[in-house]
């Protein structure tokens, strides 16, 4: 929680190591915690500017042959970058069944949902 004391913000937070309540003094709050930012949100301010900076479409795959051939590196995060292709983020979720999560970014020229047909993304 906030409260400003002589122009100053006042933010109790929880030390979960310890299991105590701090209150720290600051002039400044930062609060880079996302578009639904509870920072943003306890101290009742509005966002300015554009909501939405960036949309994704996930597509969740089985591959039990990737997730074979992937037994030496195990990563949990595969950046995929390919200029004729799309431009993807591969998220293991169980590679010994192969299951997976593609996060596609909405980019120029396919910029929604109906811009990607499953053939496009089979392909790619």
């Amino acid at each position: 929680s906030n409260s400003t004391k002589d122009s100053r913000v006042v933010s109790k937070v929880f030390d979960q190591t310890n299991h105590e309540e701090l209150e720290i003094t600051s002039k400044y709050v930062i609060g880079c915690d996302g578009s639904q930012s509870r920072v943003r949100n306890s101290l009742g301010a509005e966002t300015t500017g554009k909501a939405d900076i960036q949309e994704f479409m996930n597509v969740h795959f089985s591959c039990p042959k990737l997730g074979r051939g992937m037994r030496n590196n195990r990563g949990l995060i595969h950046f995929v970058f390919n200029p004729d292709a799309l431009m993807s983020v591969v998220v293991t979720h169980d590679a010994d069944k192969g299951e997976y999560i593609m996060h596609i970014p909405m980019l120029p020229p396919l910029k929604g949902f109906d811009d990607y047909t499953e053939n496009q993304v089979k392909q790619h």
